[in-house]
């Protein structure tokens, strides 16, 4: 089984495959940021909430909202993982993709 392994603050997570509940359940955080003036923040917490509610329940998107990370880019930089990790970007695109929405195809 293939898996990532994510960085925030001082904690890191294995994610393992999604499940098919886990891939709805991303596809309707995209879905939502795209039709919203969500911020890429809270789209991002959302994300990531997601792919570790499998492997770590105890991860809600509430209680990440505690963990200090040293800037926002860790944060994007581990969304921006999960969604290469979960094929919504491919990997030739994931510079363009920390410019664009969460889900949104890059600009190009």
């Amino acid at each position: 089984m293939k898996s990532i392994t994510i960085t925030l603050g001082d904690r890191t997570f294995e994610i393992k495959e999604f499940t098919i509940g886990q891939v709805e359940q991303i596809h309707d955080v995209l879905q939502q940021a795209r039709e919203s003036n969500h911020r890429r923040s809270a789209t991002n917490r959302e994300l990531i909430a997601v792919a570790l509610s499998e492997d770590h329940k105890e991860v809600t998107a509430e209680s990440l909202k505690a963990i200090r990370v040293p800037d926002i880019q860790q944060l994007a930089a581990a969304a921006d993982e999960i969604l290469r990790f979960g094929g919504w970007v491919l990997p030739e695109q994931a510079k363009v993709a920390g410019e664009s929405k969460p889900g949104e195809a890059p600009a190009g």
